[in-house]
């Protein structure tokens, strides 16, 4: 598996705001503020994203899966992600703290 960071970057009209509303990033790797567009977007967004990349490369699969990207949206403000444990049993503890921890949907507890 490679990991690779390409930055998100929006367009601005000359008066420095934007042009249209539209959600950059892939469904299930986004925070939950992104999506529900609150609050300033800070460090806590990529801890978030950051959880969901562990989640997957120790389960194989992303932390939240569906038919459609409205479903994934869904999960990711809604739901919590299957436990870690359940997937790979043997798994330290601690390491599965630190993933659960990243995936708070509250920005500050993360």
């Amino acid at each position: 598996m490679k990991i690779g960071d390409f930055g998100i970057a929006k367009r601005l009209d000359r008066a420095d705001r934007l042009q249209q509303e539209e959600l950059l990033g892939t469904p299930a790797y986004v925070a939950p503020e992104q999506i529900e567009g609150r609050g300033p977007i800070g460090p806590a967004v990529d801890i978030y994203a950051l959880g969901a990349i562990l989640y997957e490369c120790l389960t194989g699969r992303p932390p939240f899966e569906a038919n459609t990207v409205a479903e994934v949206l869904l999960q990711v403000r809604q739901e919590e992600p299957k436990p870690l444990r359940d997937i790979r049993p043997h798994l330290p503890r601690d390491l599965e703290w630190i993933c659960w921890k990243c995936l708070q949907k509250t920005p500050t507890q993360r």
